[in-house]
């Protein structure tokens, strides 16, 4: 372990993380050791992050990401098929995520933890926006997959026979909020992953 820890430092901490998920004293502890030694855990990312932490490089340079597994409420079944997904591509948006996975075993508490834990921040909305709007954007969209499994078509479908998707993504207007000032964020981090970042 010593020689994996000197030469492949990255890794080693990935896999040590890992395997005291569930452990959040020592998994603190863990990335407390990281910081000491100059290597930087990622808060997770939705389109980046595995189910658990990972070396990945963020400008030529290598860090560990925080693996999804690592927030509560957040199950594996659901993480697999996320990560399936993610092979046709990156989400693009949290409708492209919400209208992906809608036929999936997605539910509000699991997405609303991903919002607190900050894993779509990348994808451009804030988090205020985010948790205003989430459970409205998820019922449109799974009010939408059920139609389409039932057969049914609704007025804007008709005449559009045969095209690749019948619920195209629109682009969603969220509310102007400003964004949640730091100490909320801070909580709600710790909320969701036991952990500030």
């Amino acid at each position: 372990t010593a020689y994996l820890k000197c030469h492949y430092p990255h890794q080693y901490m990935a896999a040590l993380m890992t395997s005291v998920l569930g452990n959040l004293p020592k998994l603190s502890e863990y990335i407390a050791e990281c910081s000491r030694y100059g290597i930087r855990v990622l808060s997770p990312d939705i389109n980046e992050s595995r189910e658990t932490y990972s070396v990945v490089e963020v400008g030529g340079k290598r860090a560990i990401r925080f693996g999804l597994l690592g927030i509560k409420n957040v199950g594996k079944n659901f993480l697999e098929e996320v990560t399936s997904e993610r092979r046709s591509g990156k989400f693009t948006s949290f409708e492209n995520f919400v209208s992906r996975m809608s036929g999936r075993a997605l539910n509000k508490r699991q997405v609303e933890s991903l919002i607190k834990s900050g894993a779509f921040d990348s994808l451009g909305t804030k988090r205020s926006q985010l948790l205003s709007e989430y459970e409205r954007i998820i019922d449109i969209y799974l009010k939408k997959e059920r139609n389409r499994s039932d057969g049914q078509l609704d007025l804007f479908s008709i005449g559009n026979f045969g095209a690749e998707d019948d619920y195209p993504e629109t682009d969603y207007t969220y509310p102007d909020l400003p964004e949640l000032s730091t100490k909320e964020r801070l909580y709600q981090e710790k909320e969701s992953r036991g952990m500030y970042f």
